[in-house]
């Protein structure tokens, strides 16, 4: 229900008519003076005239108050209605498993690519699976979806060349590593790996972490860009580690290790 709030109804007893405002434009443009009532009257607006600016002043300040309560409140009504919105969406009639496929939908192909084109950055974004923290904060509904459904965390994807580009980064991306393949859970695992012949000691660390999740190993592509460098491959090689054995090892050329 709507609330009425009285309006000013201030006009000051100063105020000029048009015709007493050309009067005195007159006697200004003749150099004339007034004499007896309008005299009297001149003396009378000057004497009283400050005051009644002041209540001008004091008239606006209180209509900007009353502006600015007004401009609030349809702010706060517009947020209102759009969350009123947002809660009738037929979004939220979908069940959470059909919610995690569409989840599942939403990852952006760079999540795929080992690419020379691929930034640090890009890096970053992919084991942190971007995608996912941004459709976590709609809500806390899509946040326990995206955070707690092992399968949207099921691809990883590592290039060891940004590894090694300084201490801060390799532990960020270490750090990002860890946290994704932790989401996942026991969620069958296929990794994208793209490695280069010259990688630094970063490469057995990379390969130690992605050991400890060899029994949910489905697919493992391996990207090489000439002749690996030994530590990876060293450390990739401890295929016995693996507790399950269906997991299919392919290569781009030229590095095989094989199948488990």
């Amino acid at each position: 229900m709507a609330v009425l709030h009285e309006e000013s109804g201030f006009t000051s007893f100063c105020l000029p008519t048009p015709a007493e405002v050309e009067n005195i434009r007159e006697l200004a443009r003749f150099g004339a003076l007034p004499t007896g009532l309008e005299l009297s009257k001149l003396q009378s607006t000057m004497a009283n005239a400050p005051a009644e600016i002041q209540h001008y002043e004091t008239e606006i300040e209180t209509l900007q108050k009353e502006i600015s309560r007004l401009a609030s409140e349809r702010t706060s009504l517009e947020s209102y209605l759009n969350l009123c919105r947002s809660i009738l969406s037929p979004v939220h009639k979908l069940p959470n498993e059909l919610l995690a496929e569409i989840f599942d939908l939403c990852v952006p192909e760079q999540l795929y690519w080992i690419s020379d084109t691929i930034t640090t950055d890009d890096e970053m974004n992919r084991l942190a699976h971007s995608h996912l923290l941004q459709l976590a904060q709609v809500c806390t509904r899509w946040y326990l979806i995206a955070m707690h459904t092992p399968k949207l965390w099921s691809l990883i994807t590592v290039d060891v060349d940004y590894w090694g580009i300084s201490d801060g980064v390799t532990s960020i991306l270490g750090n990002l590593l860890e946290s994704s393949l932790a989401r996942g859970q026991d969620f069958p695992l296929t990794l994208d790996i793209g490695i280069a012949y010259n990688i630094s000691s970063n490469g057995e660390v990379i390969a130690e972490m992605l050991l400890q999740h060899a029994h949910r190993w489905r697919e493992v592509y391996i990207w090489s860009r000439g002749t690996p460098n030994m530590a990876f491959s060293s450390a990739m090689m401890k295929l016995d580690q693996l507790n399950s054995r269906s997991a299919d090892i392919l290569t781009t050329n030229p590095y095989y290790l094989g199948r488990s």
